[in-house]
C-alpha cells in the first residue's frame, strides 16, 4: 500500500508538478507501544519520510506521553510536528515544544489563552496550521465568523492557513482560503502573507522557499497591474455588473470582478499552484497512518 501511495506522488510531481512530503502521525489515544512500533516500521523507509507527528484526540492524551517515541525520531534525523491546542489546552501547545521538540505545531487554537506562550510563539516563530473549517466541522469554534484566525494574525503568530483530511471534515485548501477572507474580512496583503507563510513553514530547502514566496510576490504584483489597468475599463468592474457579489467574482489578491477574474481561475492559480502540497501532505499523512496501521495489525 505505502508503495502505491508513493508512485501516486511520483505521478503527482511529475505529471502535475505538485511537491509533497510524508508526515506519518502516531494516535495518541493509542498506546506508546505501538506508536514505537509504528515508528520502526517508519523507519524502514527513511528516505521517504521527512518527519513523524501527534494526532488524534487530545484530551487525556498530553504530549509528554510520546516523548520516549519522539526522542527516538528525532535521534533518527526525522522532524517532528504535533496537533496541540486545539481541543486541548495552551500547556498541551507548550509541553510539544518542550517535551516533544515539535517544528511545527497543528492548529494551535488555545495557545490564544496563555499570554506568555503568545509570546513564546511569536518570538520563536513558531508555525502554526491553522485548519479554520476542520475547526468548524469538529465543533472547535461554533462557525467560521467566530474563527481566531484574524486574532492570531493581529498578534504576530506565525500562522498558515490549511485543509484538514477534506474528505471527512470538508473544504480542500481553495474552499479554506475563500471561507476566512469572506467571513473574517481579510484583506489582500493578509492572504498573500498566508501563502507566503505556508512556503516559509514547510521543511523546504530555504532555496526553495524563497523561490516559492517569490512566485506569490510576482502573483500578487501581476494581478494588481491587471487590475489597475481594467478598473478603468467599466465592462471589467463591479459597477458595470449590478448585483454581482465578491463572492461570485474575485481575485484573492486583487478584488477584480471582470469575466478575466473569476473565482475558480484566481484562487486555481494562487493556492492551487502554490499551497497545494500542503494538500498532498495532509491527505497522504492521514493515508500513511492507516497503511502502517494496517501493516501492525
Amino acid at each position: 500500500m505505502f508503495e502505491g501511495i508513493w508512485r501516486a506522488l511520483e505521478d503527482g510531481r511529475e505529471r502535475l508538478g505538485i511537491g509533497s512530503r510524508l508526515i506519518p502521525c502516531f494516535l495518541r489515544d493509542r498506546d506508546t507501544d505501538e506508536a514505537m512500533a509504528t515508528l520502526e516500521h517508519v523507519l524502514r523507509r527513511r528516505d521517504r519520510i521527512i518527519a513523524v507527528g501527534l494526532d488524534s484526540a487530545e484530551k487525556g492524551n498530553p504530549p509528554g506521553k510520546f516523548s520516549e517515541v519522539f526522542d527516538r525520531a528525532r535521534a533518527e534525523g526525522m522532524l517532528t510536528v504535533a496537533h496541540a491546542g486545539e481541543e486541548g489546552p495552551a500547556d498541551y501547545v507548550r509541553d510539544a515544544l518542550d517535551l516533544l521538540h515539535a517544528a511545527r505545531i497543528d492548529h494551535g487554537n488555545n495557545a490564544l489563552d496563555d499570554p506568555a506562550l503568545i509570546e513564546r510563539l511569536v518570538r520563536e516563530r513558531v508555525p502554526l496550521t491553522v485548519c479554520p473549517l476542520s475547526n468548524v466541522r469538529l465543533r472547535v469554534v461554533n462557525d467560521i465568523h467566530h474563527h481566531p484566525l484574524r486574532k492570531m494574525m493581529d498578534k504576530g503568530l506565525f500562522v498558515t492557513v490549511n485543509s484538514d483530511d477534506p474528505a471527512y471534515f470538508g473544504g480542500y485548501i481553495n474552499e479554506n482560503y475563500m471561507a476566512v477572507q469572506q467571513a473574517l474580512g481579510l484583506s489582500d496583503d493578509d492572504l498573500a502573507q498566508l501563502a507566503r507563510n505556508s512556503f516559509d513553514a514547510a521543511f523546504l530547502a530555504e532555496e526553495e522557499k524563497r523561490a516559492q514566496m517569490r512566485r506569490v510576490d510576482d502573483y500578487r504584483g501581476l494581478r494588481c497591474s491587471r487590475y489597475a489597468k481594467s478598473a478603468t475599463e467599466p465592462s471589467n468592474f463591479l459597477n458595470a455588473a449590478p448585483g454581482i457579489k465578491r463572492t461570485d467574482r474575485w481575485s484573492p489578491l486583487c478584488p477584480c470582478f471582470g469575466d478575466e477574474f473569476s473565482k475558480e481561475e484566481s484562487m486555481s492559480t494562487l493556492v492551487g499552484q502554490t499551497v497545494a502540497f500542503l494538500v498532498s501532505l495532509a491527505a497522504f499523512a492521514f493515508l500513511l497512518d492507516g497503511c502502517l496501521r494496517l501493516m501492525l495489525e
